[in-house]
């Protein structure tokens, strides 16, 4: 999911993928009333169209009032609070990425001896299966 858009861009957004694939199964299957030349066809072309041109609108005027916003000066307060919860964030999400890496490590050497113990294993049993009988 793009966060860099309002919500409502970003359900335009899904909703032009969700009938730009309608639109791809229906052309696989020329007999469905998603046809081509049907009228059902012709409309869910239309909604698409129309999605579309409303997806692109919406971007241009969050693009608009994005730029209008960065003209505004903020107080230095202010603006040193936001560096703060931005770093706050990312230090956040690096201590996370980091415990996941952790865990991954975990897991791996947990593999790893499991693999030791089967190769001794292993070689037990070749070894138990290559003596002579006495």
């Amino acid at each position: 999911m793009d966060l860099a858009h309002p919500a409502a861009t970003r359900s335009l957004l899904d909703r032009e993928i969700m009938l730009r694939c309608l639109a791809e199964a229906a052309d696989s299957d020329q007999e469905s009333d998603f046809g081509m030349g049907r009228p059902a066809r012709r409309m869910l072309e239309l909604r698409l169209r129309t999605t579309a041109s409303r997806r692109a609108a919406a971007m241009l005027r969050d693009d608009a009032r994005a730029m209008r916003d960065g003209l505004r000066t903020e107080p230095a307060r202010e603006r040193y609070r936001v560096i703060r919860h931005d770093l706050a964030n990312g230090l956040l999400v690096l201590n996370l990425r980091r415990a996941d890496l952790m865990v991954q490590c975990a897991v791996a050497a947990e593999l790893r001896s499991d693999a030791q113990a089967l190769r001794a294993e292993a070689e037990q049993v070749l070894r138990h299966t290559r003596r002579p009988p006495a």
